[in-house]
């Protein structure tokens, strides 16, 4: 019984001890890891202090640094400075120098000027005195004779000024007689490369334009049938070259030629021969040529920036489109001059805009010269004249081609522009047949001199080159027998521009050196 207590009472203590052991083996094991997560936080805490000292010394380090750096810059740029304001005070110090020698040089001129002074004063005085002299002395004499003084003392002086005035005449003429031609080719060449006017590919030709052979010959039979009546009908005649296969219109008025051109043309390509396409041809483009007309006019006006235009001149500007002078359209022209006169205006500083209105204006008497007898130059002054033009635009126009007097610098400008338009490289061209012509004539007129061996016409007609025979014709003659031929050239032919005379006299002597034997 005793026993079994006993193993019962170690029954029931044994796992309370071992319980007991469990819970205290637990405590122990928290309190060491207490200890260990405080002595680690220690550890923790002193290792980040020290790392925290390092990185501040560091930063103290680098910015010691940083600023030693900045105090050698600072040093650097104070030195440079100090260097630079040395340089200014020595500057100052030579110019205080400079301006003291200079106040010297100044108060030393000045006592001149005074002396100076009060010998003209004394002068002046001398002068009046004998002034005072004079007068009595004239006074004293009858009136006549003070008269005849009077006037030899004007005569003097006015022969004395007329003297001066001739010596400047002459030297500013040597100095246009020596630069010039220099001044002008460099001026032309500047204003011509500031000229922008675009040339058209393709001008309007009266030549109608054929598709073959058969249209050619139904129009030739369908004009000989109903001459009058086509006639008539465009207002314009039919100039046939059947030899070429060509149709020329004829009209001397731009605008009905232009539509007459149109029409005819329109019904050469369609093949269609009757009248009522003729009619109907020539309502259609009346109207179409008329708003030609007038757009061309517009974009003129717009491209060469002038405005104010009376509607009347506007239509006269347009017919221009329609007209031609060696295949170049008036439009274009006066477009040109108009650009010209502006750019040659603003670079000798005359009036730019009336120049450059006077340019696009000068030919609109081209638009009416067949129904006037006057030249069309006068009769672009009459119609400025009539719609109020200034009359610097009016004398512009009238004395472009020398008809008369130009009043005004612009007009000046105005005939050197349309001079320049007409006679530039590519401007103007003609037929093979007129080309010949004037080439032809232009020889013949050289070659029926008296003494002339040779005649070449060169550069398309503008120089004539003459050869003359040196045993008939003297060194002195040379000049005289240039200059009848370039009048006579003036007098009897049309041409643009300028030609010119150039005439050689040659001699030859030849002899042959032999060996001697």
């Amino acid at each position: 019984m005793e026993t079994l207590d006993l193993s019962l009472l170690l029954l029931i203590l044994g796992p309370a001890a071992f319980l007991a052991g469990f819970l205290l083996h637990k405590v122990r094991s928290f309190w060491l890891l207490k200890q260990a997560k405080i002595r680690a936080g220690e550890i923790l805490q002193r290792a980040r202090e020290e790392i925290d000292g390092e990185q501040i010394q560091g930063e103290i380090e680098r910015f010691s640094e940083s600023l030693v750096r900045h105090r050698e810059l600072l040093e650097k740029q104070i030195a440079s400075r100090k260097k630079q304001v040395n340089h200014l005070e020595t500057r100052l110090e030579s110019m205080g120098e400079r301006l003291t020698g200079r106040k010297k040089l100044m108060d030393k001129q000045q006592s001149s000027v005074d002396q100076m002074e009060e010998q003209m004063a004394r002068l002046d005085e001398q002068l009046k005195d004998r002034q005072r002299q004079i007068v009595e002395g004239l006074q004293k004499k009858s009136g006549e004779e003070r008269q005849a003084v009077l006037q030899r003392l004007k005569n003097d002086l006015v022969t004395n000024s007329e003297m001066r005035i001739m010596k400047h005449c002459k030297s500013h003429q040597k100095f246009i007689k020596n630069h010039a031609g220099r001044l002008a080719r460099r001026f032309h060449g500047r204003i011509i490369s500031r000229c922008d006017i675009p040339t058209p590919a393709d001008v309007s030709s009266a030549a109608l334009k054929f598709p073959d052979q058969d249209a050619y010959d139904r129009l030739q039979d369908f004009y000989e049938k109903h001459g009058e009546r086509l006639i008539e009908t465009i207002d314009s005649s039919i100039r046939f070259e059947p030899d070429k296969q060509l149709a020329v219109i004829e009209n001397m008025e731009p605008v009905q030629k232009e539509i007459a051109y149109r029409t005819m043309n329109n019904i050469v390509q369609q093949k269609k021969f009757n009248f009522d396409l003729v009619q109907s041809g020539v309502k259609k483009y009346r109207s179409r040529v008329r708003q030609d007309q007038f757009d061309a006019a517009r974009q003129a006006l717009r491209s060469c920036r002038v405005s104010k235009v009376p509607d009347e001149i506007v239509e006269l500007l347009g017919i221009l489109q329609f007209r031609t002078s060696y295949g170049q359209p008036q439009i274009i022209h006066s477009m040109e001059v108009s650009r010209l006169s502006s750019l040659i205006a603003a670079e000798i500083g005359a009036d730019a805009d009336l120049a450059r209105r006077a340019g696009l204006l000068h030919d609109i008497g081209k638009a009416v010269d067949r129904q006037r007898e006057s030249g069309h130059a006068e009769i672009s002054g009459e119609i400025a004249e009539e719609f109020g033009e200034s009359e610097t635009v009016i004398n512009a126009l009238k004395s472009h081609h020398g008809d008369h007097e130009p009043s005004a610098v612009e007009s000046i400008i105005v005939a050197t522009a349309d001079a320049i338009s007409g006679s530039r490289p590519g401007a103007r061209k003609e037929n093979v047949t007129n080309y010949s012509e004037r080439i032809a004539n232009l020889r013949k007129l050289a070659s029926n001199r008296p003494g002339v061996r040779k005649v070449y016409a060169m550069s398309a007609g503008r120089e004539l080159r003459i050869w003359v025979d040196y045993r008939k014709i003297s060194d002195a003659d040379l000049a005289g027998l240039a200059r009848e031929i370039a009048h006579d050239i003036e007098e009897n032919l049309t041409y643009s521009g300028e030609i010119k005379v150039n005439a050689i006299r040659e001699m030859k002597i030849i002899k042959t050196a032999h060996i001697s034997r």
